[in-house]
């Protein structure tokens, strides 16, 4: 599989600015920009120096993750009452005591591939040096796109 040259727009300063405004459709486009079998880096990752990105699963209203970043974002999402379910997943970017969460819609073009599978995946399904997260923290941030069962997914992750 082949790293692409395409950078994923992630607009770290605006990421959960309302759908009108464009950010959410930017992303999903994005997303779906990236070839299948490759894994981008996000844009401008020096704007990711000291700054995490997460990966919230559908049916997820919090991180599994065990780790105090982890508890503050699970307490930041039940304060503002996250619920999530099977018609979207979300990226949540957190910065200095700063939360922003961005939902996307599920399709069979823009899926996401829970944690637990992508990490059971066989040597060569994922990306050459890419580590699947579910947080990742400054500029080795990247998403991998993979094609399974007839559907595009996309796993969070970090390029080693």
């Amino acid at each position: 599989m082949r790293r692409s040259a395409v950078t994923l727009l992630l607009s770290v300063a605006c990421v959960s600015c309302s759908p009108l405004s464009g950010q959410v459709g930017k992303l999903e486009s994005a997303l779906l920009a990236i070839p299948v079998g490759s894994s981008v880096r996000f844009e401008d990752p020096s704007q990711l120096a000291g700054r995490t990105i997460c990966m919230v699963q559908p049916y997820q209203d919090n991180l599994a993750l065990r780790h105090p970043l982890a508890d503050q974002v699970n307490e930041y999402l039940a304060d503002q009452g996250f619920e999530s379910n099977e018609a979207y997943f979300a990226f949540v970017l957190v910065g200095d005591n700063e939360f922003d969460v961005v939902k996307l819609p599920r399709s069979d073009k823009l899926d996401i591939l829970a944690l637990h599978q992508a990490s059971q995946m066989s040597r060569g399904t994922l990306p050459q040096g890419f580590v699947p997260r579910e947080c990742v923290t400054g500029p080795d941030a990247a998403t991998a796109k993979i094609e399974f069962m007839g559907r595009a997914y996309i796993r969070l992750g970090q390029m080693q």
